[in-house]
């Protein structure tokens, strides 16, 4: 066998010790009989074996057989040095922290969901155990000599959870240290507190041990986590698993959990166990080489991405038809936080956003899903029909230039359209006419609106003031008059005192027609104004003047 530097030999050893004698002698048919010593492999006890020998079952011994053929066969391929090649897994500093559940999938431990007895369950937990390991406990009693705990959890490179099984650890004073909450505060411990210690001492024939919180045997980051823990910094196994149902399955379990559907939940889990997103370990030999691009995981995680989100879509579309624009928008933009490149979502959200009248985020959305798939017809028919429709509400708002460049957008993208053919040929026709009527009237003077004012308000004032002179000699002349009327008619009285009295009837007459005329000649010289001012704007019209009434 070729590269046998290549192998894992401290695995070797540990198949050949499970597997007994049987599996030793079909390594040596196989191989060849100086292979494992040309390995160094020299220290078999097969201790592991004789442990496990009682409990094999006669009547499957021929499974046993064929599965030893198959590892002897298959060596070069099962114990390849590349299939255990990673850097160290430190995973009691990680598992001590709080970690965030929706990265992946947290489960109880695996033992949770299995009918062991309790017996077994201890001695496991105990074989597990060792000095120096981390133990998390609660506080069930205390006295002058130290403090009572009932075992939590085990914090190894395994989690094994055991409120359930009554295991007792016990803290000497000198091995304790006051609880420290929230960082500054200290206090002595008190019943039901959870402390984390590191084992000092290990009776595995008892089921107890002794523990400490000074951090004399772990390291020092370690030893800083000792002490008090909240119910929220316990390991987020123990958490999980003190909430776990027991009525329910694994599947069921799993299928709850959060994290189980977060497509990079293996890419985490690798980070988390260090293994790195180039260690592809495998037992075939055709897959241990560079794999193409096309074929790793994102092409099957872009498929399960867009399969999630054409659920959300499908809701949104319905929602849509239904008139219930703000549903609608909620499961699209769900659809597209999912798949940002699902092109039935940018469709119908961009479809959403014209209908809305946000034509800038309908036309972004339609140009997105073009460059996903060019040739998506729906797409392209949108995104023609919402640049018109810009163009058109440009065209509204007198923007005929910008109106112009997005009907030739929409010709760019649906090249006969024939509203945005004719709304072009329109804008430039008009436009041109526009820039003719402004030549024309680019040649007339300027107004001189002002000075033509002026010289009204001063034609005004003259005819005004000739008018009160006018007025003026008319009173006077009247005065005049009345006084020699009222000499002439008191001479005249003294001749006529004999009159008749017929005549003095007449008289009486004659003086009620005179008061009626007298009236009437006071209403028209109230009217008299309208006639003043007829003639002043004759004479202004004489002077040149217009008016627009």
């Amino acid at each position: 066998m070729n590269n046998m530097e290549e192998l894992d030999t401290g695995l070797i050893v540990r198949s050949l010790n499970y597997h007994g004698q049987q599996l030793t002698k079909l390594w040596d048919c196989e191989q060849g009989p100086s292979h494992l010593a040309q390995l160094n492999i020299t220290n078999l006890d097969y201790h592991t074996y004789s442990q496990r020998q009682k409990g094999l079952i006669f009547q499957e011994r021929v499974k046993r057989l064929q599965l030893h053929e198959f590892i002897a066969k298959n060596a070069q391929r099962l114990f390849h040095a590349d299939l255990t090649k990673k850097e160290e897994v430190k995973l009691v500093e990680d598992k001590s922290k709080k970690a965030p559940l929706q990265k992946y999938a947290q489960l109880p431990p695996y033992e949770s969901f299995l009918n062991i007895e309790k017996s077994k369950k201890i001695k496991h937990f105990f074989q597990y155990a060792k000095v120096g390991s981390l133990i998390v406990g609660t506080l069930t009693s205390k006295n002058t000599a130290g403090v009572s705990l009932r075992v939590l959890y085990l914090e190894a490179d395994t989690v094994l959870c055991v409120p359930d099984l009554n295991i007792k650890a016990f803290c000497y004073t000198k091995h304790l240290q006051f609880a420290v909450v929230d960082q500054t505060t200290t206090r002595p411990y008190q019943v039901n507190d959870n402390i984390r210690c590191e084992i000092l001492e290990l009776v595995p024939e008892t089921e107890k041990f002794i523990v400490g919180t000074r951090g004399s045997l772990c390291s020092p980051e370690l030893a800083t986590t000792l002490g008090y823990v909240s119910s929220e910094d316990c390991h987020v196994a123990y958490r999980v698993f003190m909430e776990y149902n027991r009525k329910d399955s694994y599947p069921e379990v799993l299928d709850k959990s959060a994290g189980f559907y977060n497509p990079k939940n293996v890419e985490n889990l690798s980070n988390e166990l260090q293994l790195g997103s180039e260690n592809t370990p495998s037992h075939f030999m055709e897959l241990k080489g560079e794999v193409p691009q096309s074929e790793l995981a994102p092409e099957l995680r872009q498929q399960q991405a867009n399969k999630w989100s054409m659920k959300s879509v499908a809701e949104g579309i319905a929602y849509f038809k239904a008139g219930k624009f703000t549903e609608a928008f909620q499961c699209l933009n769900k659809a597209l936080s999912i798949d940002p490149n699902n092109v039935e979502g940018l469709t119908a959200r961009g479809a959403l956003y014209a209908n809305n009248g946000n034509f800038a985020k309908a036309i972004g959305d339609f140009e997105t899903a073009l460059k996903i798939n060019p040739g998506h017809v729906n797409a392209r028919k949108y995104l023609g029909e919402t640049l018109v429709a810009r163009g058109r509400s440009l065209e509204e708002e007198s923007k005929y230039d910008d109106a112009i460049k997005s009907y030739e957008a929409c010709l760019r993208i649906v090249p006969f359209h024939e509203e945005a053919t004719n709304s072009i040929k329109y804008l430039k026709d008009k436009m041109v006419e526009l820039e003719e009527n402004t030549d024309l009237t680019s040649s007339l003077p300027p107004l001189n609106i002002t000075s033509k004012v002026n010289d009204v308000k001063t034609t005004l004032k003259q005819l005004l003031a000739e008018e009160k002179e006018r007025e003026g000699k008319k009173k006077k002349e009247k005065k005049k008059r009345k006084r020699h009327s009222s000499s002439s008619s008191s001479s005249s009285s003294s001749d006529d005192v004999s009159s008749d009295s017929s005549i003095s009837s007449s008289s009486s007459d004659s003086s009620q027609d005179s008061g009626r005329k007298k009236k009437k000649k006071k209403k028209k010289i109230k009217k008299g104004g309208g006639g003043n001012y007829n003639k002043i704007v004759a004479k202004l019209y004489d002077k040149g003047f217009r008016f627009g009434f």
